[in-house]
């Protein structure tokens, strides 16, 4: 022990460090358990959404008729609608334009709750730094000044 240090200072400068290790532990590990839900939560999705393309065909086959018979006039041709299999290739492409949208939904909710968990993640080790050498911290930042609108 040098002069300079005491008993007091080693045993802060332990908690310290102990403390470093348990936000860095429990970072980690909280990061690894959110991005795997995040990676679980896109491959469910893609797994799951086809099968449910025929049920949510049949809705859209349903919307369509109620749009006939409600107002006509929203269609360009009233009868040609009613005519063949318009009904069912309008249902079919709303179908495959709804699934493309929420798989891209999917997507951006994914990528805004990864981002979150890396801010976080980061911030967290950060802390870490900070603990376990909290000298050459202060160092860095002693004389820098941050005003209120920064």
């Amino acid at each position: 022990m040098s002069e300079t240090e005491n008993l007091e200072d080693t045993i802060t400068n332990a908690g310290r460090l102990l403390e470093a290790g348990r936000v860095f532990s429990r970072a980690s590990k909280r990061a690894f358990q959110l991005l795997g839900s995040v990676s679980n939560f896109q491959r469910t999705i893609e797994k799951t959404m086809p099968l449910g393309k025929d049920a949510l065909e049949k809705e859209h086959i349903g919307t369509v008729l109620w749009l006939l018979a409600d107002d006509p006039q929203i269609f360009k041709n009233p009868e040609e609608m009613r005519q063949g299999d318009k009904i069912q290739e309008m249902a079919g492409q709303m179908t495959v334009q709804a699934m493309e949208s929420a798989g891209s939904l999917v997507s951006a909710a994914s990528l805004v709750f990864a981002h979150a968990v890396f801010d976080a993640t980061l911030f967290d080790f950060c802390r870490v730094t900070a603990l376990w050498s909290w000298r050459e911290w202060l160092e860095i930042i002693k004389d820098r000044k941050v005003s209120v609108s920064e």
